[in-house]
């Protein structure tokens, strides 16, 4: 007697070519995903922008020598150009504010991208 397996009793799958699964993906799902990545990368990086995001020192955290340098520059006044020190830390406060919103925009951009592809309908 000639045995048969379970490999030989299944029937043949239909063409792969012809019949689309319902688990398929097409540029609905592929529009999703991208607006989904580029709304955690860009949130990703607006957060650790937010997180390194030049600050004052407080003065009661100053060294002596932090607190002599700080003394010198108010004894100076309001009306004058600002140090090298102080156009450095303004150049990147400006810096970070503008890649921080550049990032925000994106976040949003990626909402919408993400929103708009699951408005669209899917197709049958």
């Amino acid at each position: 007697m000639q045995e048969v397996t379970l490999l030989q009793k299944a029937e043949p799958a239909p063409d792969a070519g012809h019949a689309r699964s319902a688990t398929s993906w097409g540029r609905r799902e592929g529009w999703m995903l991208f607006g989904t990545i580029l709304l955690i990368v860009s949130l990703g990086f607006a957060g650790y922008l937010q997180w390194s995001m030049p600050r004052f020192r407080e003065v009661d955290t100053l060294t002596p020598l932090g607190t002599w340098v700080l003394w010198q520059e108010l004894r100076l006044g309001a009306n004058r150009d600002p140090s090298p020190v102080a156009k450095m830390f303004a150049e990147r406060l400006a810096a970070n504010r503008h890649w921080l919103k550049v990032n925000l925009v994106l976040a949003g951009v990626g909402v919408l991208i993400t929103a708009g592809a699951f408005a669209v309908h899917k197709r049958r």
